[in-house]
């Protein structure tokens, strides 16, 4: 009989329903669940799958068997085969989120940055009306090639991809293509069953990115394509801007493209056909975890918002790596392009929809910052450049004089740099790793962080030039600075006297220095010298009009 549907949903058991029956769990998969497990706990790794599986957990979960009949095997098969999965769980079915919530939990708190028990998910909010407050961070697309937003449901009272049946893949099929047809006229086009899609709109599919993605170790071992490619198939507007993936994983996949950085566009596209499809579709949801999803990455808002940016090989990778940290981002560099990284979001639970495009829009913002700083001038010029021909329409080929100046100029700089001989340059220091005094210049406002920015690169500047001296045999001399201190810019006159000796400076160097504002920048070189205490204030006598003044006071009445 298949389970799915409305004749299922009458009969469906509480969500709590769940008993320990050997007799249930097949024998070869009860072996293999053994002999994985001994293998996850000789393995070096210290996965996540590894941390929170321990051997109580273990026996408590081993006979473990949900109302659809999946085992604690079909959900952690993947982390058992490969040690380096990042999550190493599957949901078989919506019922193994209570069923092996002791083991599943702890990876979704991991996983969503403490997402604790007693919290739940917050209900739907997709800010139609504050998506114009997010402005374009790449408006002429020098850095972010292309946007996708994607959002993931499953449909209640059904198997999740991992054992499902030929059979319950055509009938979700079938009863989503009824609805996909029935959406507004902006979202109007063609459903392809992947059974009928000729080779070449295949390859058009795939280099516009709507299409399913290669399948990798990690699916086979999940067993999440099984049955290929019964029941799945594609769903593509006319302008190839918007597509639905079926049985990808998940059974629905709303998936929203844009070329260059527009991510409001996407979002928005995303934001009106899902909540359709909700209200049409019963998707599978948790009262505590939001929509639920195969892998647990995705659970609470099933959103995924994933931007392509291109990052010059002189960027730092530590610094990329810092701000995706801070904002709960993932960097994948591509293989076949190594100078193009995937930057996507890690946290999808605790948060509504609008929160997860305001965190990415915030941490991609600074990643394209670090990017524009540290990419050199004559690769800027030539991103110019290509970017005036695709607006003419041509394709932008860099001439040999073009070519050799770019090389004159790099070996130029390479020689203000070396200082032509004078000394011998002297090495930067391994860049150490910000603590919290980086998160907290981050929440201050955008101006005063640039000027954070450049008081650091002077002060970096002025000791290497000092270093450089020091290695050359020669006195550094004095030099004006200016010093970020207490929201503001201040100017910190550092003079020394002449050799022959000026009768001004003499008689201010014998004056007592003025004390030192505490809020001023810690890095600024009058906090190393040993400055004299500040001279106690003298007491003013009072004048006689004073006197008089305090004479003249109204007593006040009793």
């Amino acid at each position: 009989m298949l389970l799915g549907g409305e004749a299922f949903m009458g009969l469906r058991p509480a969500r709590h329903a769940c008993h320990c029956d050997a007799a249930r769990v097949d024998a070869q998969a009860l072996e293999a669940l053994e002999a994985g497990f001994q293998r996850l706990r000789l393995a070096p790794a210290a996965t996540p799958l590894r941390k929170h599986l321990t051997r109580r957990v273990f026996a408590l979960l081993r006979y473990r068997v949900t109302p659809l009949g999946a085992s604690l095997w079909d959900a952690v098969r993947v982390g058992l085969n490969h040690h380096d999965a990042r999550v190493g769980a599957l949901a078989p079915d919506q019922f193994a989120y209570d069923a092996f919530a002791v083991l599943l939990d702890p990876l979704l708190d991991e996983r969503h940055f403490g997402f604790d028990l007693a919290d739940a998910h917050p209900p739907d909010d997709w800010g139609y009306r504050r998506l114009k407050r997010l402005a374009p961070l790449d408006p002429k697309a020098r850095f972010v090639l292309s946007t996708r937003v994607r959002c993931a449901r499953n449909l209640d009272g059904y198997r999740f991809a991992p054992t499902m049946s030929a059979d319950e893949l055509r009938e979700v099929e079938r009863v989503c293509v009824e609805l996909l047809y029935r959406l507004p006229w902006e979202y109007s086009g063609k459903y392809l069953p992947l059974t009928c899609i000729p080779p070449y709109l295949r390859d058009k599919l795939s280099r516009d990115h709507c299409f399913f993605d290669p399948p990798d170790k990690y699916d086979a071992t999940g067993n999440v394509r099984a049955h290929w490619p019964a029941g799945r198939g594609v769903y593509v507007n006319h302008e190839h801007s918007f597509c639905v993936l079926l049985n990808d994983k998940d059974h629905i996949r709303v998936v929203a493209l844009e070329a260059g950085e527009r991510l409001a566009e996407a979002f928005r596209r995303v934001a009106c056909a899902t909540p359709v499809l909700d209200r049409r579709l019963v998707p599978a949801c948790h009262d505590r975890l939001g929509y639920l999803t195969v892998c647990p990455g995705d659970v609470g808002t099933g959103l995924r918002v994933s931007v392509l940016l291109r990052v010059s090989p002189a960027v730092p990778r530590h610094a990329l790596a810092y701000v995706a940290r801070v904002y709960h981002l993932e960097i994948r560099y591509l293989d076949n392009e190594p100078d193009v990284a995937c930057v996507s979001n890690l946290k999808t639970l605790g948060c509504t929809q609008y929160d997860v495009l305001k965190d990415f829009h915030h941490g991609l913002r600074e990643l394209i910052m670090v990017v524009q700083f540290h990419t050199p001038k004559p690769e800027r010029i030539r991103l110019r450049k290509e970017e005036r021909a695709a607006e003419r329409g041509e394709v932008y080929v860099a001439s040999e004089e073009e070519e050799e100046g770019e090389e004159e100029e790099e070996r130029e700089e390479e020689e203000e740099e070396e200082g032509e001989g004078v000394c011998p340059p002297v090495p930067e220091p391994e860049p150490e790793e910000p603590g919290r005094a980086y998160e907290l210049i981050q929440r201050l406002p955008r101006r005063q962080r640039q000027l954070i920015r450049e008081a650091n690169r002077r002060r970096v500047a002025r000791e290497r030039l000092r270093k450089r001296a020091a290695a050359g045999g020669r006195d550094w001399p004095p030099a004006k600075e200016r010093l970020f201190a207490g929201g503001g810019r201040r100017r910190a006159s550092l003079e020394r006297r002449d050799a022959t000796g000026d009768a001004k400076q003499e008689r201010r160097a014998r004056q007592p220095r003025r004390a030192i504002n505490d809020r001023r920048c810690l890095d600024s070189p009058l906090i190393d010298g040993d400055l004299p205490p500040e001279a106690p204030p003298t007491p003013r006598s009072r004048s006689a009009k004073d006197k008089k003044k305090k004479k003249n006071k109204k007593q006040p009445r009793k």
